[in-house]
């Protein structure tokens, strides 16, 4: 089993890579002081046990790559760059553990997403996850997924736009004026 860190506690997330992956559980009774990044994670074998946390994955950001926060409760959060220029590996964890939580979600799901660019590779990875989601709502469930954008850019707003068409879902888009303090 991976050392897991509690995502509230900043005090012990120790960057070993360019992205931690965190988790939380109800049943956690200690704090380790040590965690495995997500890339370690898939190279040394734990690429299902970053998906079989119990409540919680918590994905920090790079340059490069936005912050995924991805909860049982019915909360996931995308937020942040989406720069890849491959299909990062982490991609396919993510798909795996939006397939999991699918068949099992939340009464109401909230994706609140928020990109300060999107290339194409990017937003194909998106396109795939929301079109995971967009099944919760054939279970009765609700999904709601609030698109933040900045107020003067058109490009991230039209492809929310796109990703909403694409993947039959409503989309509510939110202008703000800080896209960094969602």
């Amino acid at each position: 089993m991976m050392n897991c860190i509690l995502v509230d506690d900043k005090v012990h997330n120790k960057l070993l890579g360019d992205v931690v992956a965190g988790c939380s559980s109800l049943n956690f009774a200690e704090t380790s002081t040590d965690s495995v990044s997500a890339t370690d994670q898939l190279s040394i074998g734990y690429s299902n046990e970053l998906v079989s946390i119990d409540k919680e994955i918590h994905i920090l950001p790079t340059h490069q790559t936005p912050e995924f926060i991805f909860n049982y409760e019915g909360i996931i959060k995308i937020q942040g760059r989406g720069l890849y220029s491959n299909k990062p590996e982490l991609a396919d964890q993510i798909i795996c553990w939006i397939e999991r939580y699918v068949n099992n979600p939340a009464k109401i799901t909230n994706v609140t997403i928020g990109f300060e660019y999107l290339n194409s590779l990017s937003m194909s990875v998106l396109v795939s996850l929301l079109g995971k989601l967009s099944q919760i709502v054939l279970q009765s469930k609700r999904l709601v997924v609030k698109w933040y954008y900045e107020v003067d850019d058109d490009n991230i707003l039209d492809r929310g736009r796109y990703i909403s068409s694409c993947c039959d879902i409503p989309i509510e888009f939110i202008a703000t004026n800080n896209i960094i303090r969602l």
